[in-house]
């Protein structure tokens, strides 16, 4: 694997994270839902594997997706990939870390502002909050 365009930091955090079962599969229920959203097939029984494992299998199905511009295009945009990552540069097994690490944050965004939504539901100070 080359040089991610990531954030050492952040990247190291997210395998902390992804080491745990909740987080993994997590992570992986939104990478095949944004697959689905998509259009495409995704690949099945991802949950079961070790992070360089689904990394593996992950960069094989995006080996085959990328014959089809239009579609990896569209799956970028789906799972929310900045523009500024070269789509030829960067090897399968880059781009599966990076749609890993991109679900991973999604899901870490959702559940880190719903764990909020619940405190600020009780906060009588922030009133402007509740409907």
């Amino acid at each position: 694997m080359s040089e991610l365009p990531i954030n050492k930091e952040k990247y190291d955090e997210f395998v902390e994270f992804i080491e745990q079962d909740s987080w993994k599969l997590a992570t992986i229920e939104q990478w095949t839902k944004d697959v689905r959203l998509a259009g495409l097939d995704p690949i099945e029984g991802l949950g079961e594997l070790a992070l360089q494992e689904i990394i593996q299998r992950m960069a094989d199905w995006i080996s085959e997706l990328r014959n089809d511009p239009v579609a990896f295009s569209n799956f970028n945009y789906r799972v929310d990939i900045p523009i500024r990552f070269d789509q030829n540069t960067l090897s399968d097994e880059d781009w599966a870390t990076i749609h890993l690490f991109r679900c991973f944050q999604k899901v870490w965004l959702r559940n880190e502002f719903s764990v909020r939504s619940a405190k600020d539901a009780t906060d009588s100070d922030r009133k402007h909050l509740k409907p």
